[in-house]
């Protein structure tokens, strides 16, 4: 019996997941560069290869490369290229992950999701109190 649950997933895919990919057009786009590393992309090939929205593929494009995950080259062009062998090894251990536990993969991206939202959420609330004092302080 096999069991789909989040744990099943390695420690450090978890950590890789909540610190690099934000969202399925983050995970599907990394997964399509990296199966096809010795090409480089476009946000429009990608959009035209995942069905997504141009600028939501330049979006995710953009921040994958921030992240050290892609080779961002000389007009908008990409390329799966990690910008070290241990983010290599981080990639493919979350690959490896996410063929036998897809369903577990989504669970946490959900999670995550969740999280970052409540965190977004309790920095504003604390942050309407901070601002709060220090008008009573300076009116």
């Amino acid at each position: 019996m096999r069991r789909e649950g989040n744990h099943e997933i390695p420690a450090e895919v978890r950590e890789f997941l909540k610190g690099n990919i934000e969202s399925y057009e983050q995970l599907e786009i990394l997964l399509l560069l990296r199966g096809h590393s010795d090409q480089r992309w476009t946000p429009e090939s990608v959009g035209e290869k995942l069905k997504l929205p141009n600028p939501a593929a330049a979006e995710a494009l953009d921040q994958l490369g921030r992240r050290n995950l892609l080779d961002v080259g000389v007009g908008l062009s990409f390329r799966y290229a990690p910008g070290n062998p241990n983010v290599a090894a981080l990639v493919e251990g979350f690959v490896q992950a996410y063929d036998a536990n897809r369903l577990g993969i989504m669970n946490l991206m959900n999670t995550n999701a969740i999280d970052r939202v409540r965190t977004g959420a309790m920095h504003l609330f604390a942050d309407a109190f901070i601002l709060g004092r220090k008008r009573d302080k300076n009116g």
